[in-house]
């Protein structure tokens, strides 16, 4: 598999060593190689990717089935189709999920509905078929005689999937005869129609197992526990444990029948339809054998040292709840710390299982429920969450909540609020407590400071504690990164390059590959600053490769900042649709400071193109988000400046003094005297009249 993998991707143009080992993490996870973790982000980008090229050729059709039990196929939907303008092509996703199983999946179908909230999808309640078309479709499978076809239509239930599975398990025994034009049940088979299609697939099982040893439906569930794929030597261990013997022919049987698919390996094996391995795994539980055999699997997992995020689930289930829930937390904890917000809301949805109700969730639990939900933009979410910690939980999980609130609030433009909340979290702290926390409210503070009107010198202080309390190398990276963002805002560019150049060498260390694709970033835009816009551009395009490579929302930093190179360059009809794309996406999330900040960049760009009506939309809401967040930026300054003179040498006066007076409060509010005064010389220039 792996080999005939990398010759069809070797056939494909362009492709990074990252992105095939992300994809083949998807397609041949068993050959995947070890070593760096791939965030699922990076898995739904770089498929994303390949169905985009794929659909180049011919368009192409997604079918997602049964996404009630794939947390991750969701996930993947929700990522694809919320960044339309990176994977448009032709496709076409269809998902299928049973209603009552969504019921006993609560984040499953919350995030159904999630997606059905983007334009680009429709939501189907699929009815059974009407009786005339259902015994229609009985009768093109097959000739039945009238009164067979009548009770196979009648025991189906205008569920097409069950006529078809029904009446294939006929075929496949050889219990159907000719008797002139019709198929009759061949004489002397008394085979009774199924009920349901759980009673379909009991049955199947059933006659596999019949004259075989007692314990080998046993060594059936305990695979079907396993989850889509079982691991044949885990699955022996995970046997052995629990008192059983596989029998190599219980395989060959099911391979035999169509109920299993072995990969080409033969290192795996899986169950050919969901609903066959829910069917077997649910008689585990109904005959209170599911808890011995799920503690089987813990126990062989635990031999080979497996991942605490496979080893918690079945601690859970076996009923020991005190081992699994610091291993749920260890989990999730990693994700959040990763990025990877949808594998860690995977996660905590397995944990919740430990909770009789909603009342009963742990703080811990719902306190990362929360940062999930800020991480994901669901912001309303977040708060609620967040909310009920700092009034439920105590300490550090008291602090922890109000910091995730001051995160919203950053997130949402509101500086004034979040950082009343940080000192609040400081106050909380005392010294030696909960270092990285505290780390992670003075680098917030940092940050936001960084960005508000004479804020400079406390984002400097900020920015230093947070250095001084880095818990680790990839933290203290992280905040010097911080560091050198200080001092680029206040203009101090050669110290800003060597802070940038220091993060990276220490985010490379450690294989943040988030933190060097950031790093890259800033360091274009120091080039750009210092007008060596090719070198800035040539960084600019390396932090987005990776960016996207990750599947990270940050990749539009990179993307803007390559519109803002046109705009040095005064290629305004070229920045001009990578800026308003940029734009709907920044309005998409509700990140004010950045829809202020494209505002304000396509201001020369419609200057250029003269049309004024769209400068005036443009200024208005520039200078209603600015004034509502408060935030500046030396780029604010810049390419408000930039567009005023575009204005003035299109004879607009008036609508350059209006960028002018933008760029002017945004200088000022910097502290930068000598820009300051040389707008201000300009503006005195400016002669009172233009002629058009």
């Amino acid at each position: 598999m792996s080999r005939a993998l990398d010759e069809r991707l070797a056939s494909l143009s362009g492709w990074h060593k990252d992105e095939i080992a992300s994809l083949r993490s998807v397609l041949a996870p068993t050959s995947a190689p070890q070593g760096t973790a791939i965030l699922a982000s990076e898995r739904y980008a770089a498929l994303g990717r390949l169905l985009k090229q794929l659909s180049s050729h011919r368009p192409v059709v997604v079918v997602l089935d049964d996404v009630h039990w794939g947390r991750d196929a969701l996930a993947f939907l929700h990522f694809i189709l919320s960044r339309v303008a990176d994977f448009a092509g032709r496709l076409l996703f269809v998902a299928t999920a049973r209603e009552e199983a969504l019921w006993e999946r609560p984040m499953e179908r919350d995030a159904l509905q999630e997606l059905g909230k983007l334009g680009l999808v429709r939501i189907l309640d699929l009815e059974p078929l009407d009786e005339e078309t259902h015994r229609n479709l009985v009768s093109e499978l097959a000739p039945l005689d009238p009164a067979l076809a009548r009770q196979v239509a009648v025991r189906t239930c205008g569920n097409p999937l069950f006529a078809i599975q029904l009446l294939g398990d006929w075929v496949e025994r050889s219990l159907l005869s000719l008797d002139g034009e019709y198929a009759r049940l061949s004489e002397g088979v008394n085979t009774p129609i199924p009920s349901s299609m759980a009673s379909f697939w009991e049955e199947r099982v059933d006659r596999v197992l019949q004259n075989r040893p007692a314990q080998d439906r046993q060594a059936l569930e305990m695979a079907s526990l396993a989850g889509y794929e079982v691991d044949l030597s885990l699955w022996e261990k995970a046997c052995r444990r629990g008192g059983l013997e596989p029998c190599y022919g219980l395989l060959e049987s099911l391979f035999d029948r169509r109920l299993a698919l072995a990969s080409r390996d033969g290192s795996r094996w899986s169950f050919v339809h969901g609903m066959l391995r829910e069917t077997i795994a649910n008689r585990a539980y109904k005959e209170g054998r599911a808890e011995r055999q799920h503690r089987a699997w813990a126990q062989a997992l635990g031999e080979v040292e497996a991942s605490s995020e496979i080893l918690a689930p079945h601690l859970l289930a076996a009923g020991v709840v005190e081992e699994a829930i610091p291993l749920f937390r260890g989990a999730v904890d990693g994700r959040l710390k990763e990025g990877d917000f949808c594998r860690a809301e995977s996660l905590l949805a397995q944990w919740e299982r430990a909770f009789a109700t909603s009342e009963d969730r742990h703080p811990e639990w719902t306190i990362r429920k929360a940062r999930c939900d800020c991480g994901l933009g669901r912001y309303d979410a977040a708060k609620v969450g967040a909310q009920r910690v700092r009034v439920d939980g105590e300490g550090q999980l008291r602090a922890e909540a109000i910091l995730v609130l001051a995160q919203v609030e950053r997130f949402q433009g509101r500086p004034d609020a979040a950082l009343a909340l940080l000192a609040e979290v400081e106050s909380l702290l005392s010294d030696g407590q909960a270092d990285s926390l505290l780390w992670e409210c003075k680098l917030d503070s940092a940050r936001i400071l960084l960005n508000q009107p004479g804020g400079l010198a406390q984002a400097v202080a900020h920015a230093e504690s947070a250095l001084a309390l880095a818990p680790g190398p990839e933290e203290r990276a992280r905040s010097i990164l911080y560091r050198g963002e200080v001092d680029r805002q206040a203009g101090d560019f050669p110290s800003a390059k060597g802070r940038f150049l220091q993060a990276l060498e220490g985010f490379e260390s450690c294989g943040a590959r988030l933190g060097v694709a950031l790093c890259h970033n800033v360091l274009g835009e120091i080039a750009r600053y210092e007008q060596r816009l090719q070198e800035a551009e040539e960084h600019y395009v390396q932090a987005r490769r990776m960016l996207v490579m990750l599947g990270s929302d940050h990749r539009l930093q990179p993307e803007v900042n390559l519109g803002l190179v046109l705009l040095e360059q005064h290629r305004f009809r070229e920045a001009r649709p990578l800026l308003r794309s940029a734009l709907g996406s920044f309005e998409l999330r509700k990140i004010l400071p950045m829809e202020a900040a494209m505002h304000i960049c396509l201001l020369p760009c419609a200057a250029d193109a003269g049309d004024w009506e769209a400068w005036d939309h443009h200024a208005q809401r520039a200078g209603d988000l600015l004034e509502r967040t408060g935030v500046v930026d030396i780029d604010n300054a810049r390419n408000a400046q930039l567009g005023g003179e575009v204005a003035l040498a299109k004879g607009c006066r008036d609508a350059a003094m209006v960028a002018f007076e933008l760029a002017l409060q945004q200088w000022r509010a910097l502290g930068k005297a000598e820009e300051v005064a040389a707008l201000e010389k300009t503006l005195a220039s400016v002669p009172a009249v233009i002629a058009s």
